[in-house]
């Protein structure tokens, strides 16, 4: 432990005297830097200050994403390093988590220097506010108007998407919940639609349904009337909009690889078009729209 509490202290020294003044921690290794680094970039350009992403796994130790950050957050806090001065030269550090369910699960923490995403986690941002017909057609070659006109792959494709899943978003919720995770849970791809851009296989769905009530040690009494309230819950996200509150971001792009296969079968560019689709639509994505400021707008008080 020793030896790690000296690492740290190094990292936060090399910060320190580096020539950055915003340092700013995320989870991911593929989408988060460019998305945090443009989060920043919007935010220290104005100010002509510079600023630097590390991932998670450039922060001394074996482990990695989240509970990473947390803890290098908690280190440095301690030592009173969130936001230093060293030499008259400005230090700030931010760390940047996707929200998961944490809010639901009241285990979020509370601080200036910890930023949560609105959403699930950062693809949400990239299918919810990217321009999703420019940056689909790029990824798959076809035409816009193809594109736009097709009825699965419209405008509207990412609420279609979340309700084609809203029995597995509620399993997901239900055993982060009241199992721990062992029953179905985020970390997977639907195992109820077949196929999964499908309708919900009802007898996938039954055995799922009892495995999350075994997991969980439940009446039947209480576990119905548990998994009717989160489906409820999961409709009411869906019909309001803000179904990618629960809806986790990543999921996207398995059901739209599915849907542009199930689609434009004829056409040869669908290897891996859903990772694709997500990097174009990334790029499509302008952070001084208003649905920035959750991100922006701390990252700047933390700086004036």
């Amino acid at each position: 432990m020793s030896r790690l509490r000296h690492s740290l202290g190094a990292h936060i020294r090399a910060l320190q005297i580096s020539r950055f003044t915003l340092f700013a921690f995320v989870e991911g290794k593929e989408i988060d830097p460019n998305f945090f680094g443009e989060v920043c970039r919007s935010v220290c350009g104005p100010r002509g200050l510079q600023y630097r992403v590390h991932r998670a796994n450039e922060i001394p130790g074996s482990s990695g994403g989240k509970w990473k950050l947390i803890a290098f957050y908690r280190y440095a806090r301690a030592r009173k390093k969130l936001r230093s001065i060293l030499n008259g030269k400005l230090s700030v550090l931010v760390f940047f988590l996707d929200k998961d369910v944490d809010d639901i699960r009241r285990k979020k923490c509370r601080s200036r220097h910890v930023i949560y995403t609105a959403h699930y986690d950062v693809e949400n941002y990239v299918f919810r506010h990217g321009d999703f017909i420019r940056g689909v057609s790029a990824a798959a070659s076809i035409d816009q108007h193809e594109l736009s006109d097709h009825p699965v792959l419209g405008q509207n494709w990412a609420a279609n998407a979340a309700r084609r899943w809203k029995e597995w978003t509620a399993l997901c919720l239900f055993s982060v919940l009241y199992t721990g995770g062992r029953a179905a849970n985020y970390g997977n791809v639907s195992k109820v639609n077949a196929p999964q851009n499908g309708p919900v296989d009802r007898g996938l769905y039954q055995q799922h349904l009892t495995e999350a009530r075994n997991a969980s040690g439940m009446t039947q009494s209480q576990f119905d009337q548990a998994i009717a309230r989160l489906e409820s819950k999961v409709e009411r996200y869906l019909a309001t909009g803000t179904y990618d509150s629960v809806f986790k971001g990543k999921w996207y792009c398995t059901i739209l690889e599915m849907d542009l296969r199930t689609a434009f079968q004829q056409t040869g560019q669908m290897q891996n078009v859903g990772m694709k689709a997500t990097a174009a639509l990334l790029a499509t994505l302008d952070f001084n729209q208003p649905w920035a400021e959750h991100l922006t707008s701390p990252v700047g008080a933390l700086l004036d």
